[in-house]
């Protein structure tokens, strides 16, 4: 089930850059998506932080994250703070909590 709603938050941001101007869309690109942790699924905060996203700066310019949101089907919501990404720098969005 965790497997699926990631999926479909996955869905949600890439539909939300369709919307954004073509430079800011082009430029941030989600790399990795993993979407079910390896072993068994406990629901513990190992198995959780195991499924993540990457999303990446691209371009060649600082682009702001603050308000995106990523949601899935279970209605879990999560709202970047004021966040900022460099060009060429990475951020991985958990499912769980902590490191």
């Amino acid at each position: 089930m965790r497997i699926r709603a990631l999926l479909v938050a996955c869905l949600v941001v890439i539909a939300s850059l369709i919307a954004l101007p073509a430079d800011a869309a082009g430029s941030i690109q989600f790399r990795k998506i993993r979407y079910d942790s390896p072993g068994t699924d406990r629901g513990g905060k190992t198995s959780l932080n195991a499924e993540y996203v990457v999303i990446k700066n691209t371009g060649s310019t600082t682009r702001s994250l603050t308000g995106w949101t990523v949601r899935d089907k279970a209605h879990h919501v999560y709202t970047f703070p004021s966040f900022t990404l460099k060009p060429g720098k990475s951020v991985k969005l958990h499912s769980g909590k902590g490191q």
